[in-house]
């Protein structure tokens, strides 16, 4: 991880070196340099990230020019400011809840200790909104995350774009900003807009959004219609197992149809994801035990505790003893099943030594029983699945296997796309300097105190009557 770090840093170098002696021969790319004070020596030292800009109209807005007179799309508009004004609220709520859960957790962890009867039924609070994610990603995942950010910095720019050629006004310039390692940032620069009306000014300002709110439904259309093709699987199918191993016996499209004692071919679909995700968790029910005769409980050795085998399982009694027993003769189907005490002797598997049982029916119609050993969560981690299969016909016209490759990247693609294009609605309609919350911001303190009124979106300048970047 690091040495792919080390070289695509020194790849990096090499390109922005390239582009400062020669420029690619294209004399609007050009490297994004800050200034560097030390004592009396002033530099320009680059940021690390390639910028391009050129003062044309974008192709997207090309044909746009003639419908600045459309009724329809000066309502398109102004739907997008009233959804823009429900977003700021929205996510000054977010805030402010993260807020108060961040200031609770640190008074509680930082108060004086309380009086241990207390303490004992004292429970932490619930999280009522998580303000951090863990995000763990593949080189692949990563690719199409840079490509969806990319494409929504695209589509929130355009909305400016097409806002502000509506009132007939032409942006300066626009362009991209490409950061390492493949970050890209749009940017669109306008003239000054303050001869518009409040309102002319609202619409180009909360297009932006309002473009990657539309593309968000467009494309939960979109997926919607797709999932019409998909049938339930009744049970997980297995569409992979990076496990050479495992894979031996997990074959693609062999359908679990349960796991331990819990039956996931009854599930509806979308309640058998949520039981996958709580396998990812060990957060299976505890299961009861199975009743043996004390004959062979008494007879039983323990070394399978020590060096794990193949065809037997280590087991504890209510006493927490351990022994080895077969496991193909304990999980037989006829076994008494038993909760604290039996007949016999009430024996689970030892949580030191999990084992997992799964159900399987494979493509061809056979069942089989599998037990393996480990965790619920280790199987989860070797293993994909999906609740649905193809319809009949394109499972006859289509390959299983070309299907779950574009399945699983379209489902990766759009947890992608939610993640940021909903990120992108909600942050940036923060009234925060330099964000499109900002500027509603201020004019809407415009409307409500015109003699009052300070400039809240100037970036990179003082003054509020410059060109502006959304």
């Amino acid at each position: 991880m690091w040495s792919a770090l080390v070289v695509g840093g020194v790849l990096w170098a090499l390109l922005l070196q390239a582009v400062a002696r020669y420029r690619i021969g294209a004399p609007d790319l050009s490297l994004l340099y800050a200034p560097l004070s030390l004592g009396r020596l002033r530099a320009r030292v680059p940021l690390g990230a390639l910028l391009y800009e050129t003062p044309h109209v974008p192709w997207f807005g090309r044909g746009r020019l003639g419908w600045t007179q459309a009724l329809p799309a000066h309502l398109w508009c102004d739907a997008g400011i009233v959804f823009a004004c429900m977003a700021m609220l929205t996510s000054l709520v977010i805030l402010c809840v993260t807020c108060v859960q961040v200031t609770l957790r640190l008074w509680a962890a930082y108060a004086p200790p309380a009086r241990l009867g207390k303490r004992s039924l004292d429970e932490p609070a619930p999280l009522w909104i998580t303000p951090l994610w863990s995000l763990s990603l593949s080189s692949s995942d990563l690719f199409v995350l840079l490509c969806v950010v990319a494409v929504s910095q695209l589509v929130h720019e355009a909305g400016h774009v097409l806002a502000a050629l509506l009132h007939h006004v032409r942006p300066r310039r626009w362009g991209l900003v490409l950061a390492f390692p493949c970050i890209v940032m749009a940017h669109v620069t306008f003239p000054d807009l303050t001869s518009l009306s409040v309102r002319k000014q609202l619409r180009i300002v909360a297009a932006g959004v309002w473009q990657n709110a539309v593309t968000l439904a467009a494309w939960a259309a979109l997926t919607a219609l797709a999932a019409g093709v998909w049938v339930d699987a009744g049970g997980w199918r297995v569409t992979g197992c990076d496990d050479a191993a495992l894979a031996s016996y997990l074959r693609h499209d062999a359908t679990m149809v349960a796991i331990n004692d819990v039956s996931v071919d009854t599930m509806p679909p979308q309640q058998r994801t949520l039981w996958w995700h709580r396998l990812q968790n060990d957060a299976l029910p505890r299961e009861p035990g199975w009743c043996l005769p004390s004959s062979l409980w008494d007879k039983a050795d323990a070394s399978c505790c020590v060096s794990p085998e193949n065809e037997r399982g280590c087991f504890v009694d209510a006493h927490r003893a351990t022994k080895c027993l077969d496991v193909l003769s304990t999980f037989a189907p006829d076994r008494a099943r038993c909760d604290e005490s039996c007949e016999g002797v009430c024996v689970r598997v030892d949580p030191s030594h999990p084992l997992v049982r799964l159900h399987l029916q494979q493509s061809d119609g056979s069942v089989d029983d599998l037990v393996l050993q480990g965790t619920a969560s280790s199987l989860a981690a070797h293993v994909r699945v999906s609740p649905y299969r193809l319809v009949a016909p394109l499972r006859a016209l289509l390959h299983h296997r070309l299907a779950d490759m574009l399945t699983d990247i379209l489902r990766t693609v759009s947890r992608f796309m939610y993640m940021v294009q909903g990120s992108m609605v909600l942050v940036n309609m923060l009234p925060i300097v330099g964000l499109d919350g900002g500027h509603m911001a201020e004019l809407g303190l415009g409307l409500l105190w015109p003699s009052a009124t300070m400039p809240l979106y100037t970036p990179g300048t003082s003054s509020p009557h410059t060109p502006r970047r959304c």
